[in-house]
């Protein structure tokens, strides 16, 4: 496997659902990702590997006693993009039927996804966010791009909503024809968000099946209302979110505070980024129309 240390080929389950991690994200992958995981994922078909970029010893330790998978990947790059070059290695390795890629240092598992797998199985899967693509222009600086393919990208995509990079789901095959497909677009794919402005501009050319919200629930671009009760994230029907995701690129950018799972944690709602990152993406829509 590229820039790794011993992807083996072992007897495997039918689908992937794998994450990559580094040394910041390590704590919480083991004590909140982890636990969330195991807890409410029907893993009898699944197997669960985790991308080592560094994560530490102690987090290899904890991830392995549950049943995970921890390969150690040395590749460069943002760890964002270069996760789909490690996904694609371990893909042309075991013959999975089915795979997805999660994040896993933000994003929490409250009710079972491994229906997910045995539906719309020959296609991409994956949820859009409240925000169209040209938020995409705010996100990064396309400089993993040529600047002309940058340009188009950004105006091919200006009206479409945009796909969080979370959670998508595919076919084998279609995620190694998508691999290719973005190695040769950014070869070098260094930048944050150069792997979520290309899944977008992919998977709206080839098309996709949009999953309903609750399959990966974006708490920080959101315009849907939602509701905390005993830590636990409900939508506005009072039904269990499946996959809460705190996204934003740094810490002080996400909705919540101290997210986590379990007792304890969701009790600082940072209400005002929400707003603030609703009306930054309105404000950049109205001026540039």
């Amino acid at each position: 496997m590229h820039g790794s240390s011993g992807c083996t080929i072992r007897p495997v389950k039918r689908f992937l659902l794998a994450a990559a991690c580094s040394a910041r994200h390590g704590d919480f992958a083991t004590r909140h990702w982890l636990p969330s995981l195991v807890e409410h994922v029907a893993l009898d078909d699944i197997d669960v590997v985790l991308f080592d970029y560094g994560i530490g010893e102690s987090s290899r330790r904890a991830l392995r006693r549950a049943g995970i998978e921890v390969v150690e990947v040395r590749g460069r790059g943002d760890i964002r993009s270069s996760r789909h070059q490690a996904l694609a290695d371990l893909l042309r390795a075991r013959p999975y039927e089915q795979a997805t890629l999660v994040d896993c240092g933000d994003l929490i598992f409250q009710r079972d996804i491994s229906n997910l797998f045995r539906q719309h199985t020959d296609q991409f899967r994956a949820v859009c966010e409240d925000v169209c693509c040209d938020f995409l222009g705010f996100m990064m600086d396309g400089g993993d791009f040529e600047p002309s393919m940058w340009r188009h990208t950004l105006h091919t995509l200006r009206d479409h909503p945009m796909i969080n990079g979370s959670g998508v789901l595919a076919p084998r095959e279609r995620w190694l024809e998508f691999e290719q497909a973005f190695r040769n677009a950014a070869p070098s794919r260094d930048r944050f968000g150069t792997d979520q402005a290309f899944l977008n501009l992919y998977l709206h050319r080839k098309g996709f099946v949009r999953l309903p919200s609750t399959w990966n629930f974006s708490l920080k671009t959101t315009r849907e209302s939602f509701t905390i009760r005993d830590s636990r994230f409900y939508d506005r029907h009072g039904e269990l979110i499946a996959v809460v995701h705190n996204t934003g690129g740094k810490p002080a950018s996400r909705a919540i505070r101290d997210f986590g799972y379990g007792r304890g944690c969701n009790r600082g709602v940072r209400r005002l980024r929400r707003w603030a990152t609703r009306l930054t993406y309105v404000s950049r829509r109205k001026l540039r129309r």
